[in-house]
């Protein structure tokens, strides 16, 4: 199954939402925060690694955060997270 921001399902609406603004994008390893700056940009502007063979999911690409200037926003990709709790002192 293509992801949403390879197949461009909701683009404009992003973009109107983002216009003017700086926004970070944050999230688990390998859910497609590169995938969709790319996809933004129309260009190859963040590296993409391949989906992992055993589990059909992302893998960590992205190692440090960058910003990239795109027509009508900015957008920060962010390493991802692999792990995220809400409780006291981040434990569940």
């Amino acid at each position: 199954m293509r992801s949403k921001a390879l197949a461009g399902t909701g683009l404009e609406a992003l973009e109107n939402q983002l216009s003017g603004k700086t926004t970070v994008l944050v999230g688990q390893s390998g859910v497609g925060k590169s995938s969709l700056i790319n996809k933004l940009g129309f260009d190859q502007l963040a590296e993409v690694g391949n989906l992992s063979d055993s589990k059909y999911k992302g893998t960590h690409t992205t190692t440090t955060s960058r910003l990239f200037h795109l027509r009508r926003f900015d957008l920060i990709d962010s390493p991802g997270i692999r792990e995220f709790g809400l409780g006291p002192n981040g434990n569940r």
